[in-house]
Order: C-alpha cells, then sequence, then structure tokens
C-alpha cells in the first residue's frame, strides 16, 4: 500500500454528509477527515493521511456541526472527497468476491448499531466485543476491519486486506554502508529490479532538505554499538546522546568511512540515531552486564501498556504519595507531630488536575472519599472558609469519568471506597496489578513534578524520600528542626502549585493532541480539558447536585447528642431542619452516642446518618464557625496531646501561685449580705444597673490592659509604686523564663547533632 496522502478534492457543498470528507485547517496545516455519521447536532470524524494508515485508522469523534459550520464560514474548512488509492480504484476480483462477502457479513451488524448515536459512546467496545464473540474472531481484527470500511468511504475493497506497497527506489550508492551492498543495489537497479528496502522507522523531519541516509546496521554493526557502550561506562559517560556520539565518532567511522563523510558534509541524515541504537542494543539477545552498569535502563522492558483516552474525563488516574514534609511543634522544634499523606486525581487526556487533598492521617478510604468530594463539588465556599483564594473560574470542578484507575493500595480497594465510587457514583474501578506503576505513568509523572514544585518554593521542613549523600541525610534530619508549618498552610500551597500547572503550557499536549492547535485552543491542562468536554468526549457535569455528592462521599463518624444538641470534636451543632428535631426526640434529651457523616474540610454542616428523608442537619453555631475559620480541624485533633499538656502544666502553675497567695484561696468565701441588703438590691434596679455598668467598665479595662477605674468607696486605692514594681517583676520573671526556655532547646540540638 503506497504511503503517499491521499488528496482531498473540494467541493461546494455547505452541509456534511455520511462517508463524506471535509478539511479543517489553514493550507500549510491543512488536516483531512472522513465524516463516518451525520446526526442532528454532531457529526463524527476520523483523521484520514495515507492509505497505509488505514490499517490502524483511528476511532470516530464527535463533533458538533455547528462548529464545523462556523470554519467553513471562516475559510478554515472545506467539504469535498477524499481519493482513493490505485490499488482500490479498480472492480473487485471475481475470486476475491466470496471473502468481501464474508467479512461485509461480520460489520453488518455493527453497521446497523451504530447507526445510533448512542451506540457511538461508551458502548462502542463492548459492542464491538459482543460481535466479535458471535463470530469467533479476534476483537482486534473485527474492530480494525470496521474502522478500515469507515476509513475508505464505505467501499467494499477497504473490506480486503490490505496489500504490502512496493518498495521504494532509492539511490543505490546511498543504499547501504558496504561496498558490496552498494554494486548489489547498482546492479538491481541496472536490471530493473526493485532496490534495497528503505530503513524502517520514522524519517526524520529534515529529510526533505537532504537525502535520507538508508544504511542498515547488521549483527557486527551491534557489536561496535556494545563496545562503545562498554568503554562509555568505564569513562562514566553518561546518556545516549553521548554514547551515540562516541559510536559514530570511533566505531563507526572506520567501519563506514563513506557514509559517515556523505553525513558530515551535510549530504546525508545522520546515519544512527539515539532511538536506533537503543533499540538495537535492547533487542541484542546477551548484553554485556558492563554496559548495565553505565546504562541501566537497556536492561529493562518498555512499558507495554498503552496509556490512551477517548477525551476528558474518559479515564481518571488517583494515587496517594507521602509528602515528604515535616509538620512539628513550634514551641519544641525536635518535636515531630506529623507527616502527610496526599491525594491526587488527574485526567489522562489533557493531564488537569481535578482534585488535590493533604491529610496528616495515615491513608485510609476517608482520604479517598475527600479527594472525589473535592474533585466533583464547587471550590468556592470550601476554599474560602479555609482562607485559600481559588473559585470555579481557576480550578473547575471535574465531571464524573467513566474509568477510574487506582493501584493495590488499601484505601484505594477497600470496600468503602469501591462502594461510593461503584455503588453511588457509577464510575467504574480499574485495579491495576501489583508493581505495575507504569499502568497511571500520568499521575506518577505529576507526582515527581508536584514534590520538584514544592522543593523549588522552599517549604520548610522538605526532604528527601531517600538519601544517597550524607548531605542529602543531614539535610533531612535538620529538616525535623526548621519545620514550622501548620497542614492549612501547607494546603494553601499544594493548591497553588496545581493552579499554576493546569494554566501552564505542556509541551506533552502540543504532540498528543494536534487537534488543539487547529482549534486554536492553548496548550494548557485546563483548555484542553474543557475542548475535551466540549468537542470530543461530550461528557457533562454530573446530575447530581453539590448536596448529593455531598452526601454520597462523607466519611461517617461518632458524635454525642444531648437535648438536641450534637457535640463533635469539641464543636457544637444546633438543629437546622425539622428532621434534625424530629430525629433528636426519639432519645428524650439523654445523652446518647450517635452515627454522623461531616465534612472535616467544610464541617459547618453535620447530618445523621439515618434513613429519614430529608436526612437530619445541624449547623454550626458562630462561635465553632469562626474557630473553624481560624484553626483546621485536623490541625486541632493532631494538637489534642499538646493541648492537653499545655493544660496540665497551667494547672501546676495556678496550683504553684495558689500556695504562694494564701489570700486567694479559693476556700475564702466573700461576707454574705443580709436579707434586707438582698431585698434592697433586688428592688432598687439603680443599683443593678450601677454594679453591672461597674463590672463591664472592670472588664474592658482589664481587656486594654489598664487598671479598672474604681471609686475610694468600693474599693481602695492602689499605690502607683506598688503597681509598677508588680509589672517589673512579671517582665523579669518572663525573660528568665524565655531565657531558660532557649537554652533547653540549645542544649537539645547540640546532644541530637544539629547543625
Amino acid at each position: 500500500m503506497a504511503m503517499d496522502a491521499l488528496s482531498f478534492h473540494p467541493s461546494r457543498a455547505k452541509r456534511p454528509r455520511a462517508l463524506g470528507a471535509v478539511q479543517i485547517g489553514s493550507a500549510k496545516h491543512a488536516r483531512n477527515y472522513r465524516i463516518t455519521h451525520v446526526f442532528g447536532a454532531h457529526l463524527y470524524l476520523m483523521p484520514v493521511t495515507t492509505a497505509a494508515k488505514g490499517h490502524d485508522a483511528a476511532r470516530p469523534q464527535r463533533w458538533r456541526i455547528r462548529d464545523i459550520d462556523e470554519l467553513v464560514a471562516r475559510g478554515r474548512a472545506v467539504y469535498g472527497s477524499i481519493r482513493l488509492p490505485p490499488e482500490m480504484a479498480t472492480a473487485i476480483r471475481k475470486e476475491a468476491a466470496p471473502q468481501v462477502g464474508r467479512a461485509f457479513a461480520r460489520i453488518e451488524p455493527l453497521l446497523a448499531a451504530f447507526s445510533r448515536e448512542s451506540a457511538l459512546g461508551r458502548s462502542f467496545t463492548g459492542t464491538l466485543k459482543e460481535q466479535a464473540a458471535n463470530e469467533g474472531i479476534p476483537l482486534a481484527s473485527l474492530r480494525r476491519m470496521l474502522l478500515r470500511y469507515w476509513y475508505f468511504g464505505g467501499i467494499d475493497q477497504a473490506l480486503l486486506p490490505l496489500q504490502r506497497g512496493p518498495r521504494i527506489a532509492v539511490d543505490a550508492g546511498l543504499a547501504t554502508g558496504t561496498e558490496h551492498s552498494r554494486k548489489a543495489g547498482a546492479a538491481a537497479v541496472r536490471r530493473g529490479a526493485a532496490p534495497p528496502r528503505a530503513r524502517a522507522g520514522p524519517k526524520p523531519r529534515h529529510v526533505v532538505d537532504v537525502r535520507p541516509c538508508f544504511w542498515s546496521p547488521e549483527a557486527i554493526d551491534v557489536a561496535d554499538m556494545e563496545r562503545a557502550a562498554i568503554r562509555c561506562a568505564r569513562r562514566r559517560i553518561k546518556g545516549f546522546e553521548a554514547l551515540t556520539d562516541e559510536y559514530l565518532r570511533c566505531e563507526f567511522k572506520k567501519r563506514h568511512p563513506k557514509v559517515y563523510k556523505l553525513f558530515m558534509n551535510g549530504h546525508t541524515t545522520v546515519p544512527c540515531t539515539e532511538r536506533q541504537l537503543r533499540y538495537r542494543l535492547r533487542r541484542k539477545a546477551a548484553l554485556d552486564p558492563r554496559v548495565l552498569t553505565g546504562f541501566p535502563t537497556l536492561g529493562k522492558r518498555a512499558s507495554q501498556r498503552v496509556l490512551l483516552a477517548v477525551g476528558s474525563g474518559h479515564i481518571y488516574e488517583l494515587d496517594a504519595t507521602g509528602g515528604q514534609i515535616y509538620i512539628v511543634d513550634a514551641q519544641d522544634p525536635t518535636r515531630v507531630l506529623r507527616k502527610v499523606t496526599i491525594y491526587l486525581i488527574i485526567d489522562r487526556y489533557s493531564r488537569y488536575v481535578v482534585s488535590v487533598y493533604i491529610t496528616a492521617k495515615p491513608p485510609s478510604s476517608a482520604g479517598v472519599r475527600q479527594a472525589l468530594r473535592i474533585a466533583f463539588t464547587s471550590r468556592r465556599r470550601r476554599f474560602q472558609n479555609m482562607g485559600i483564594d481559588i473559585d470555579d473560574d481557576d480550578w473547575p470542578p471535574g465531571v464524573f469519568c467513566l474509568t477510574m484507575v487506582v493501584d493495590n493500595g488499601p484505601d484505594m480497594i477497600s470496600k468503602a471506597t469501591l462502594k461510593t465510587a461503584v455503588h453511588d457514583l457509577g464510575i467504574d474501578v480499574d485495579i491495576l496489578p501489583p508493581y505495575t506503576p507504569d499502568g497511571k505513568a500520568i499521575i506518577e509523572r505529576f507526582i515527581k513534578t508536584l514534590k520538584t514544585k514544592m522543593q523549588a518554593k522552599g517549604l520548610a521542613g522538605l526532604y528527601k524520600k531517600v538519601q544517597l549523600s550524607p548531605d542529602e541525610r543531614r539535610a533531612a534530619k535538620n529538616a525535623i528542626f526548621i519545620a514550622e508549618l501548620s497542614l492549612r498552610s501547607l494546603y494553601r500551597e499544594l493548591i497553588e502549585i496545581v493552579r499554576v500547572y493546569n494554566h501552564a503550557r505542556h509541551t506533552g499536549l502540543e504532540q498528543r493532541l494536534p487537534e488543539l492547535a487547529i482549534a486554536s485552543v492553548p496548550f494548557t491542562p485546563i483548555a484542553a480539558y474543557r475542548y475535551g468536554l466540549e468537542h470530543v468526549s461530550g461528557l457533562e457535569r454530573p446530575a447530581l447536585s453539590d448536596e448529593d455528592i455531598f452526601q454520597l462521599t462523607l466519611a461517617p463518624h461518632k458524635a454525642r447528642i444531648e437535648e438536641g444538641v450534637v457535640t463533635w470534636k469539641g464543636l457544637t451543632y444546633y438543629p437546622a431542619n425539622a428532621a434534625a428535631v424530629a430525629f433528636a426526640a426519639r432519645f428524650g434529651g439523654a445523652a446518647v452516642t450517635i452515627d454522623v457523616k461531616v465534612d472535616a474540610t467544610d464541617p459547618f454542616d453535620l447530618y445523621a446518618d439515618s434513613s429519614m428523608m430529608p436526612l437530619p442537619m445541624w449547623r454550626l453555631d458562630p462561635h465553632g464557625e469562626a474557630f473553624v475559620r481560624a484553626v483546621c480541624v485536623e490541625d486541632w485533633e493532631e494538637f489534642s496531646e499538646e493541648r492537653e499538656l499545655l493544660k496540665a502544666d497551667t494547672a501546676r502553675r495556678n496550683a504553684i501561685t495558689r500556695q504562694k497567695t494564701p489570700d486567694a484561696h479559693p476556700d475564702v468565701k466573700a461576707p454574705a449580705l443580709s436579707a434586707r441588703r438582698q431585698a434592697r438590691t433586688k428592688a432598687d434596679p439603680t443599683v443593678a444597673r450601677r454594679r453591672s455598668v461597674e463590672e463591664s467598665n472592670a472588664l474592658d479595662a482589664a481587656l486594654a490592659g489598664r487598671g479598672a477605674s474604681t471609686s475610694p468607696s468600693h474599693s481602695p486605692e492602689r499605690s502607683p509604686t506598688t503597681t509598677g514594681a508588680t509589672a517589673t517583676r512579671a517582665a523579669i520573671d518572663f525573660r528568665a523564663e524565655e531565657a531558660a526556655r532557649l537554652e533547653a532547646i540549645a542544649k537539645r540540638h547540640s546532644t541530637e547533632g544539629f547543625k
């Protein structure tokens, strides 16, 4: 089959037709597409290049007719037809007619099934599998047959196997690098026979400017490559680029001087590229162990897993990673409070980061559900309550994906995770086999990028997971002493890294998605994600509301209810609907423990785990709202031990103070008022008002840091000298205490080897 591009012939048509063609783009960068199906508002296109590409034709993708019409109106697209290759422009031979009939009978049910637009979506592969099982043929063969039929415009000749095309005529003098092969090629040309075949593999881009080099390595050349690799490994020369240069400069120049001279004079392309050298060495049966010491990747098999996605929202990858960052106590830098776990969700098609969640707790199904909740719900309220400035325009919520790829971690494959993803949200979970990280290589690569960005930002307490040198081990040890971070501040930094990544240019998208350039879409993950949702996959925001998604992904907790008021982790919640009042009435005001569901990152609403509809809901009181906006709930939980220690130390100091000042002992009771005075105070509102004003003034003065303003009739005068002496003594005690604390920290640093 010929390798020349199939020519496009424009027409005056203004509307698309099935099995027709359309050319999209400018004259210099135009691409041809076959129109396989036309429906009311959408049509399906598959790219068409050369006849040989029909063997591996791509699946048709959905486009909006309105967008194509706009391109036609602007002169960026034109309808027409694609000329068939000469091999298919002839009538079918009589002996091949039965083969064509059998092939058409196999795809005829598929043509009828795919006449419905819904069948071309999610059920495309399932329909092919069912028909392949009925016919008893491989799925790949049936798929290629159907796509080839559409690729060539629905002609019967496309159902025949593609024939191998003629060998490309080349300059015999450049065909090989040996004198014997050169003479054999020249003799073949004189006889009229086919010259030697061109070298396999992709051709360089500049092949149009210079003559291609058709030198092909033999067994002795592979031995020369191995010899050059051993020499580079002994000299500690790293990289395949340096290895290729060394091979061309030494072994290749000696064995093929004429080919090397043509290359150096600029007449031909490079004889041996890095990719070819690496391919030949990997295919060698027994590679010298000395080569693997300098180039260990030659001993690893390349990944055979295909990381493809139809469009945005087709496949998400979910993973959890250790943050490699310490969060320590600011009062005692040697006391490590916790390490963190980061959950990430990324779209495989566009590289768009859909969700990021950080927790100080060990990996669990609750963390996975929290990451899913963040992925599919609005960002505005959640992160504004945490003091993080981001909204749905900077970081749009994701759509429900068709498949979620996870590894074999316990938190990923737990029953709670599978129930939330599969049963509640309708997402298929693809669990990878053990030791196959290449199955979700997109998110693994982003994790590396994330940690590189964290290191570039200079986050305090960051350390490397694997410390190979003494300096790295020393830096990991010293990271404990310099880290003074809270979980909220670290989360803020992570979200900023994700926001910049989603809006930055991605070179991989430019290589994988050329349709973005045709549609004038920036090569950024967020733009590719939006384009894929609108023009490729056609997925939309889930029909579930944010509240529904909240309910389906909330983690279960234990709380205490008493007289209708719920207490959870020291926070107080009051009934917010009639269902909560009815639910609390069951217990008659008794204090009992109940099952509740609450979002730890947005704990303003709490729901009872009940079958009542609507769900009983409690709302956080104003004091709790102010507290949550200032302190992260997980921070408050992690500091519980420190709070108890602080309370115990405060109680101890108060006990010492009471022992030193017996006059202020709490057992000394104030003299009771007489019955007549009590009655007069209750009867006279002026006296009560005056006393309340005096108490308020005293409290305000204390909060303002000045002495209470009292009259001589109600309190004895205080000597300025006494007050000043007391303040001076307090300042001296504070300085002594601070000096003692710093001395203790310095002593601890010296004993731990801090530098």
